[in-house]
């Protein structure tokens, strides 16, 4: 069984303060509050990833790094790819995981996690700011996963 666990970036500002790039947009000050929850977050979900996948922009990165601090011995990567990645790319990248990986957590953006959880849960799902979805799949291997 391999375990994916998607989890929104945290409430970001809606510009960044010395740029006109959306990557480049920082977490607001409801963000940095919403950080307090993972916790317990990760408490309801029952897993540690052993992997954080994560978009390099500045409000996902925050998030990871938040995630880290959780789980300081799971491997974390900021992969470009997750940058406003729609949900082939990532079952994409999920597929190349090697099978000694068993759970990953993804962070990055809607509507792409958004997208990925809805196929791979086979109905709707809400993804706010900070919202997160565990989803186990009965595969020995990422890529049996298919889009």
């Amino acid at each position: 069984m391999k375990t994916i666990i998607i989890l929104r970036h945290a409430k970001a500002e809606r510009e960044a303060p010395h740029s006109n790039s959306d990557f480049d947009r920082p977490l607001a000050d409801k963000g940095k509050e919403q950080l307090k929850t993972l916790p317990t977050l990760f408490q309801h979900c029952g897993c540690e990833p052993e992997l954080i996948l994560a978009s390099p922009a500045a409000r996902t990165k925050a998030t990871a790094e938040a995630v880290h601090t959780l789980f300081p011995k799971s491997e974390l990567v900021f992969d470009p790819t997750l940058y406003l990645a729609e949900a082939e790319t990532i079952i994409g990248l999920l597929m190349q995981l090697p099978k000694s990986i068993n759970s990953v957590c993804v962070v990055g953006h809607n509507p792409g996690l958004y997208e990925l959880a809805i196929h791979v849960k086979k109905h709707d799902i809400a993804m706010p700011t900070l919202g997160m979805v565990r989803i186990d799949v009965q595969y020995r291997n990422w890529n049996d996963l298919k889009y």
